[in-house]
């Protein structure tokens, strides 16, 4: 009988403690998501913040054909806190002054300056570059009849973050992992 008991009891504390063991792993990937979600849109805040307090310099050169100036302005945002750099393109989706940094780690137009100058309105993504994870802001310029685009560039190291659980086992030779 008191083996029976002994059974009874290594049964329940096992399943109890699976139970807080599967409870915790849960509210670990909801807490990793909530705080991922949380960085992006601070990401995406502060891209915001940063155009609209840069626009209006950038639409004046821009406007004026001041192009050495122009990328003399776009080369200050180099070597910035999370901020990669600044590009300004033309219509046809050209940079016209491009972070010098910043050159470097593109090896194309980004899909949202595009997207911007066809639809005439503001598109923001995040896209790999390269091995970085990037947020792109592109905004619509409207200087006398040119169109143009300016777009500043955000680094996201936190978005290529992964959250692993488990061990490596025979039964189970890889963690099961989340990526966002």
């Amino acid at each position: 009988m008191q083996r029976e008991w002994m059974q009874l009891s290594r049964r329940l504390m096992l399943s109890l403690f699976a139970g807080v063991a599967a409870v915790s792993v849960l509210f670990a990937i909801f807490q990793a998501r909530a705080e991922m979600q949380s960085m992006n849109e601070e990401v995406q805040w502060q891209a915001k913040v940063l155009a609209e307090s840069q626009q209006r310099p950038i639409e004046e050169l821009v406007r004026t054909g001041a192009w050495v100036d122009l990328q003399a302005f776009v080369d200050r945002f180099q070597n910035q806190q999370r901020v990669e750099g600044l590009a300004v393109y033309d219509i046809t989706g050209r940079p016209l002054a491009i972070t010098a940094g910043l050159a470097t780690r593109l090896s194309s137009t980004p899909p949202a300056v595009a997207a911007a100058l066809r639809a005439g309105s503001g598109r923001a993504e995040f896209f790999k570059a390269g091995r970085a994870s990037m947020h792109i802001l592109a905004i619509p310029l409207i200087s006398g009849s040119t169109l143009s685009v300016f777009s500043p560039f955000s680094t996201t190291s936190h978005s290529s973050a992964h959250l692993c659980c488990g061990t490596r086992s025979p039964a189970w030779p890889r963690p099961w992992c989340w990526s966002a």
